[in-house]
């Protein structure tokens, strides 16, 4: 239920980004970095299935609690939605300059 519920809002938000009206800005203008703190993540894959741009993929490490670490491989195409950092229930995203 709750991943399609993350489908439905992951279609609405690829709308609103076509237009521009979501899009947050980063203080220099240019792509921050996404940093996951490796401590707080408990692998519940919402970060790579709710992102429009498809930052995030799955990886191969494994915390110290046991859970898979999602890989922010392609920052570049980062828009800086925020989304990641709204819908992580751990709060282990966060955006550096």
């Amino acid at each position: 239920m709750i991943f399609f519920i993350i489908y439905l809002f992951k279609i609405y938000t690829k709308d609103l980004l076509r237009f521009n009206s979501v899009v947050v800005s980063s203080k220099n203008g240019e792509n921050t970095l996404i940093k996951i703190d490796e401590k707080l993540c408990k692998g519940c894959d919402i970060c790579y299935t709710i992102c429009p741009v498809n930052v995030f993929k799955k990886s191969d490490e494994i915390n110290k609690k046991g859970y898979f670490i999602p890989n922010p491989v392609n920052n570049d195409k980062c828009i800086n939605c925020g989304l990641c950092l709204v819908m992580c229930p751990e709060f282990a995203i966060y955006l550096d300059d």
